[in-house]
């Protein structure tokens, strides 16, 4: 974003500013830098959305091809935005579980699509969802349009207290967790995460990919002084023929990793000694939520009252 505004200063322009861009020659800070920094950056985010023009879930809605079409305008999926009046605002396309409570922190309503099969939901279709405080409206997207629209009362668990998202993902994607004001991305291989406050931390990490060995005695330790306590992928724990985390399977009572794939992700839930997994699809991101309080894992699909 800097480098035009400092061509432009060294060429002799007086304009020294272009979009959120500043000069490299100038004292001043770049405004998205700035707005990162303290963790708002929604004015560039708000920004980069206008590059779609304005988005109405009044317009024409189908499924082309593996995107989203509103209007004349297709999206990647996963997509999920906050809504008002019908019209999507600031766009997200990563990272639902860690980034969503920054939408409904304020009681905001949101649209999410995502491929069906992708979210646990055996059908082939685009499922969609438009969420408020009270009510829920289930979507199915074709390509010959929204085939189904059902609203139903329900209050979905992203406007709760004491609910922790995760988001796993390939190397290429966005993944980590919600906790607030802090650095919540996750390394990759298999992550360890113990209560912190009213959040979360990592507490322990091993990159399997790169031949790490888990350490049973660390892992059983960190369960056994945590009430709960959270397991989360990232990229890949298997890259080759070895498997430095088969131990898990002893530990968790599960069989989960016994036939993970690369680029396959876990995330998981330990509370009072009783584990529960989800696995997601090869090459597939995983978003999953925890109700820290009953030790609940909940799906995306479970999320949105959908399985």
């Amino acid at each position: 974003m800097d480098v035009w505004p400092t061509v432009l200063d060294i060429s002799g322009s007086e304009n020294k500013y272009l979009g959120f861009g500043r000069s490299l020659n100038n004292n001043e800070e770049n405004k998205y830098i700035a707005d990162y920094k303290s963790g708002k950056n929604a004015d560039y985010l708000a920004f980069a959305s206008e590059l779609w023009g304005v988005t109405s879930l009044k317009d024409k809605i189908f499924q082309s091809g593996d995107k989203l079409q509103i209007g004349s305008q297709k999206f990647s999926l996963p997509i999920y935005s906050p809504v008002s009046e019908s019209k999507l605002n600031f766009l997200w396309f990563e990272a639902f579980a860690k980034n969503i409570f920054k939408i409904t922190s304020d009681n905001h309503s949101f649209f999410y699509a995502n491929i069906c099969k992708n979210i646990g939901i055996n059908e082939n279709a685009i499922c969609g969802y438009v969420v408020s405080p009270d009510t829920i409206t289930k979507l199915r997207i074709t390509p010959q349009g929204v085939v189904s629209s059902k609203q139903s009362n329900y209050q979905s668990v992203f406007f709760k207290q004491n609910i922790e998202g995760v988001s796993s993902a390939p190397f290429f994607m966005e993944s980590g967790f919600s906790a607030s004001g802090t650095n919540n991305s996750l390394p990759s291989g298999i992550n360890f995460l113990s209560p912190q406050n009213s959040s979360f931390k990592i507490e322990l990490n091993y990159q399997t990919c790169t031949g790490a060995v888990v350490d049973d005695n660390a892992v059983q330790n960190l369960v056994r002084k945590n009430k709960i306590s959270i397991i989360a992928s990232s990229d890949s724990i298997i890259c080759s023929g070895e498997n430095g985390y088969i131990s898990l399977n002893g530990i968790f009572k599960s069989d989960v990793f016994s036939s993970v794939q690369f680029r396959q992700q876990i995330i998981g839930v330990v509370k009072d000694g009783k584990s529960e997994f989800i696995k997601g699809l090869p090459g597939i991101p995983l978003d999953a939520f925890i109700d820290t309080d009953k030790g609940n894992l909940i799906s995306v699909c479970k999320a949105f009252n959908d399985c």
